[in-house]
């Protein structure tokens, strides 16, 4: 029987895709790998749909038990190559077809069913728990209950690859068996028999086994609430940090273990764009968000993270463990408020409609380019700065009420002030120089005293009269630095944003529970200047013992592990469903 796939196939911003992709029938041999067997069929995709080669609906026969569908898209400059079953159904959506996996050939990113290996997974681990819980009912006189779930667990786990409709079956059937422990009932009777049971098994055992089943059960729990979110679905994902936020991860299973991975296969989510570098502070992130210099090398490959004004989708940003790792001058007051206004630009950056350059800006006075590395390295060499004339200004033809201007922070001495006008009336007075802390940048050792940042200016509609076309004049006063202020140019904010998530992060090896206070308070405080912004606590429940990887050998080891991550993502994706729960033209394109 021949199986018509069929679909809408779009790019990371909603929209549809041209191209082609190669469908080939492929034989599982003795070795475990893939032997191709026959001839390529080839789907062209024409304004996102599968078509074959005559303008037809796609069709090709379902591949038999045992067998597989090597998939290769070529799609708008990229490709992609994955594995797959094509099913026995008359029609499928290309986005269904069942995902293959053998040897090192990983699964497709983007085709579900991904709830098999978390569910196997859950499967093992309550096989695990219940066994090591074996000891604990002898000991106890024997509890049928228990018993009987180690019989249906341990027949479930023996039974359960023979396919994939049986590995769902069988998995079931663990699930119910571990969810039939009567947790009361055993819990009862080991109140009334504590000493009988020091002779036959420490209480240490006891207590371990008992939460590693409520462990299982809460991974079960949280796996059979999740499902994909239809407002995100086929959205961009971004997530912008530290090392955390990275992908791929050496300290969880690499592609597929990182918690924006696991996001994006529970929400729906389409392209993730892993922007996170190791080591890096906020003061870093946000030059790299602004310049494609900045970009990050991975297996020999730089990844620009450039953001594109206009941008949709989501954002998840998680970017103050490395500032608790720089001393005791970063958990002060001063500091963490300058941390606050590096995250108001991030924040700005990513929501903005658009970036007016300096060479907008009419100029009146002295002003000329700046050559440094400060320049060049974070803001593509289109850096100005006023000479030493006081009113040296530049203005920007803008709209709304509220526009951001780029420029400089510095240490003592290294940057000027600003003053912002609108139509003659005194909006800011923009006072940066000695705010910036003592920081040498990870990417460039050389910037060591001034970085980009971005400021809010508001009140313009009042100040001009009107909410249409007026006028922003950036003044240097001739205060501050000896000599100069900087303009970069301005940024005007996206009437429809992506929807932001920002982290109070996990706790950090080898520090007091609370030293982070202060920056889960500035999170706060920054998320409630902005709609489109919101808090996503990633503390309670993280547990340093069993979420640390062991692949982390520094001291002190933070990065977390598969399940750290699936712990994350857990909270990500419970903020996220919790915000969209309907279509918002900021996330997808409306």
């Amino acid at each position: 029987m021949m199986t018509t796939i069929t679909g809408r196939i779009a790019d990371s911003a909603g929209s549809i895709e041209s191209g082609r992709i190669e469908f080939t029938q492929a034989a599982r041999i003795d070795t475990g790998e893939l032997l191709v067997t026959q001839s390529t069929a080839t789907a062209q995709v024409v304004q996102g749909e599968l078509r074959d080669l005559a303008g037809r609906p796609f069709s090709m026969p379902a591949n038999p038990t045992g067998t597989a569908v090597r998939i290769r898209e070529i799609l708008g400059g990229r490709t992609f190559e994955w594995w797959a079953a094509v099913p026995d159904t008359g029609e499928v959506e290309y986005r269904a077809l069942p995902v293959v996996e053998s040897g090192d050939v990983g699964g497709s990113v983007f085709a579900p069913p991904l709830w098999l290996a978390t569910v196997e997974q859950m499967r093992d681990e309550t096989v695990d728990a219940i066994e090591e819980g074996t000891a604990v009912a002898e000991a106890l006189g024997g509890l049928a209950g228990i018993t009987a779930a180690v019989d249906e667990s341990n027949a479930a786990r023996d039974t359960a690859a023979e396919s994939a409709s049986a590995a769902t079956s069988e998995a079931n059937r663990a699930e119910q068996a571990a969810a039939s422990i009567d947790m009361t009932a055993l819990n009862g009777r080991m109140d009334t028999m504590q000493t009988g049971l020091s002779e036959k098994a420490d209480a240490a055992t006891v207590a371990t086994a008992l939460a590693e089943k409520a462990t299982v059960q809460d991974v079960s729990d949280a796996i059979a609430a999740s499902k994909p979110n239809p407002n995100v679905e086929s959205a961009p994902l971004w997530s912008i940090g530290h090392s955390f936020t990275k992908v791929p991860s050496t300290y969880t299973t690499p592609n597929a273990g990182e918690y924006p991975l696991v996001l994006a296969r529970r929400c729906g989510f389409g392209n993730v764009k892993a922007w996170g570098r190791g080591s890096t502070p906020i003061l870093d992130t946000f030059p790299a968000l602004l310049a494609p210099s900045w970009g990050d090398t991975r297996d020999g490959v730089t990844i620009d993270r450039t953001w594109t004004p206009a941008a949709r989708g989501v954002v998840l940003i998680e970017n103050y463990m490395n500032e608790l790792g720089l001393g005791a001058t970063w958990l002060t007051q001063p500091n963490v408020d300058f941390w606050g206004l590096m995250l108001r630009s991030v924040i700005a950056l990513v929501s903005s409609a658009q970036i007016l350059p300096a060479s907008a800006g009419t100029e009146t006075g002295a002003w000329a380019d700046v050559t440094s590395v400060i320049s060049t390295a974070c803001y593509g060499g289109a850096l100005r700065r006023s000479n030493a004339v006081a009113g040296s200004s530049k203005s920007f033809t803008v709209t709304g009420d509220e526009a951001w201007i780029l420029t400089l922070a510095g240490t003592s001495g290294a940057a000027g002030d600003l003053v912002a006008k609108c139509n003659g009336v005194t909006l800011k007075t923009i006072a940066l120089n000695g705010t910036r802390p003592a920081y040498t940048s990870v990417v460039d050792a050389t910037i060591t005293t001034l970085t980009p940042i971005a400021i809010r200016v508001t009140g313009m509609n009042a100040a001009a009269g009107t909410t249409g076309s007026k006028s922003l004049r950036i003044e240097w006063p001739g205060t501050g630095s000896a000599s100069h202020g900087f303009i970069h140019g301005v940024i005007i904010p996206d009437p429809n944003p992506p929807q932001i998530f920002v982290a109070q992060e996990p706790p950090r090896n080898g520090m007091a529970t609370n030293a982070d206070t202060l920056y889960r308070a500035m999170v706060e405080t920054v998320a409630a200047e902005f709609p489109n912004v919101h808090v996503v606590d990633l503390r309670p429940g993280f547990d340093l013992a069993t979420m640390i990887s062991t692949q982390d050998t520094g001291t002190p080891r933070i990065h977390p592990n598969d399940l750290g991550q699936r712990h994350i993502a857990a909270k990500f994706e419970a903020a996220i469903n919790a915000v969209i729960t309907s279509p918002m033209p900021g996330v997808l394109t409306l």
